[in-house]
């Protein structure tokens, strides 16, 4: 079984290297530690954490603004640290639902057993919401939401593609029924034979789609393109005045 990999957010250096001695000597991987809220947004898009532990009172940011903003790109959960007692942060940060809350200071066996119980009741939770099961050919099929790459339809049959699989799923459910039960905002119906998980969407280059974890490629056309743009995070360059050129 391959261990944990978790993200350390703590802007002090100390305290950070402590959190890593004390997870890596439990047997976890700590994937990165991040000491703002840029470099937690770059390390858990760019590592995919299975957990982060996340300081509240980053230096000149705030961890439950980077949480919020982690977990609109992906779920994961986190285990809040603070030295702050009071109400008003204790209900900012439940705002976001973590699956733990860990006073500064705090003991080792404690941090330990807060992340013990936070991938543990992110999992039950995971179990519960993202797997869902389809009716063919006399069998129950177990589909896993979070690893479905894209479903296309044809005529009555529906093709899911999933990632660890080469090949996709093909099951006798038209696409409009089964796309019912993967919702918005992370399932994206594009055309009426089409449906696509933006987080697998790597790339748009021109008309063609480009997916995480498969080879094959999809074609939109120029319409249906300017409308998944409007549901995509895209950073444009700003553009350059004569005050910006030295």
């Amino acid at each position: 079984m391959k261990p944990l990999k978790i993200l350390v957010v703590e802007d002090q250096l100390l305290t950070a290297e402590r959190i890593r001695e004390t997870l890596e000597g439990a047997g976890y991987e700590v994937i990165a530690l991040a000491r703002s809220y840029e470099e937690a947004l770059v390390a858990a898009v760019k590592s995919r954490p299975d957990l982060m532990i996340m300081d509240i009172e980053l230096d000149g940011s705030d961890g439950i603004h980077a949480t919020h903003d982690i977990r609109n790109v992906f779920r994961v959960p986190v285990v809040f640290l603070t030295g702050k007692e009071d109400a008003e942060t204790f209900a900012r940060a439940s705002e976001t639902q973590p699956e733990g809350y860990l006073l500064k200071p705090f003991k080792p066996r404690d941090l330990i057993h807060q992340v013990d119980l936070a991938y543990s009741r992110s999992a039950r939770r995971a179990a519960t919401a993202d797997d869902v099961f389809v009716w063919d050919n006399g069998s129950h099929i177990r589909i896993r939401r979070n690893e479905v790459i894209l479903m296309e339809a044809q005529r009555v049959f529906t093709s899911i593609y999933s990632t660890g699989s080469s090949e996709p799923l093909i099951v006798t459910m038209n696409l409009g029924h089964i796309s019912k039960y993967f919702p918005e905002p992370h399932f994206y119906r594009l055309s009426k034979s089409l449906v696509v998980n933006l987080h697998f969407l790597e790339k748009v280059k021109e008309n063609e789609l480009f997916f995480e974890g498969m080879k094959k490629t999809m074609t939109i056309s120029e319409p249906k393109k300017s409308e998944l743009k409007k549901q995509l995070h895209i950073i444009r360059s700003p553009r350059a005045t004569k005050t910006d050129v030295v």
